[in-house]
């Protein structure tokens, strides 16, 4: 299997592709640079989009060549998109864990810019070089390449956050939309042993707004586009919207469950359930209506229990 297969599972919360995907609204015409194994072309395309392609490995890229409008074999970094295109223009180009693969991203960028439509905008995933097991490695004296994630020894570049708002500037985009994939410090490719270290030092990691990011997913046009004052409605800002609604719903339950009662044990749970479950919610932005719809189930149960204590 190539080393950058894509098991895609458009239920799963927390994966960078899905969160991408869900920023694509359907009807698109898209670029996917880097396709893998085509797996996001062939989910997009079941969106009603028409997907063109752009990727190095010869052998992922006769792999998938069907799924694709246009499929062009080479190093996006030395390829001319507008002249390879011709006079194709891309509503979204999907750039998934390839920006830091790259000598110059901030070129990369900028020449996407000419095979943009008007109104479009990029989707970019981005491993977060500050996460915590990076950090934690580190002070153990340690820098280890791997495989794959966070310190794959493929990686050129390397970004926490304030590198991807740079890298952004200087190629004339601005973000208007973000994600984050997360994962606890045990959770990755870097082994880490917590014990190894003083709870202090823990804690004023875990405070780091971005120790558990694993991957940014942004949607970012170019500087100027109209896109920004007037956002794509896609699935992803629809499902924000009913996270905002719930949101106050939410809080009028918390001031609920803390007026005194005979039953605030079991309801005091609403903290820990639905502030996790919502915050989640709230952060990704992911296409999945059924987390909203447990959400409003939950509410349900929890009026009925404050209700019976009435």
């Amino acid at each position: 299997m190539p080393k950058y297969n894509v098991q895609l599972d458009l239920s799963e919360i927390n994966d960078s592709r899905s969160l991408a995907i869900a920023r694509v609204p359907g009807g698109s015409r898209v670029l996917d640079v880097g396709i893998g194994d085509g797996t996001v072309g062939r989910t997009l395309r079941k969106l009603r989009c028409r997907v063109w392609g752009v990727e190095y490995d010869k052998e992922l890229a006769e792999a998938s060549r069907e799924t694709y409008e246009e499929l062009l074999v080479g190093d996006v970094e030395q390829v001319d998109l507008s002249d390879a295109f011709g006079d194709v223009r891309f509503d979204v180009v999907l750039l998934l864990d390839v920006l830091e693969h790259l000598r110059s991203p901030t070129d990369v960028l900028e020449r996407i810019r000419d095979v943009l439509d008007p109104d479009g905008f990029v989707v970019i995933s981005l491993p977060n070089i500050a996460h915590a097991a990076v950090q934690l490695q580190l002070l153990e004296g340690r820098f280890r390449y791997t495989d794959e994630g966070l310190l794959d020894s493929t990686h050129l570049r390397f970004f926490d956050f304030d590198n991807v708002q740079s890298l952004l500037d200087r190629a004339g985009f601005t973000m208007f939309n973000l994600a984050r994939v997360t994962r606890h410090p045990t959770n990755t490719e870097i082994p880490v042993d917590l014990d190894a270290f003083p709870s202090e030092l823990l804690a004023r990691m875990a405070r780091q707004p971005e120790s558990e990011t694993y991957q940014f997913v942004l949607m970012a046009a170019p500087r100027g586009s109209a896109v920004l004052s007037d956002p794509p409605f896609t699935q992803a800002m629809a499902l924000q919207e009913e996270v905002s609604r719930l949101e106050i719903e939410i809080a009028a339950l918390r001031e609920m469950a803390n007026r005194p009662g005979p039953n605030l044990e079991t309801i005091g749970y609403i903290g820990d359930l639905l502030r996790g479950v919502h915050e989640r919610a709230l952060n990704d932005q992911t296409v999945l209506r059924g987390l909203v719809r447990y959400v409003e189930q939950e509410m349900r149960h929890i009026r009925t229990l404050l209700d019976s204590d009435r």
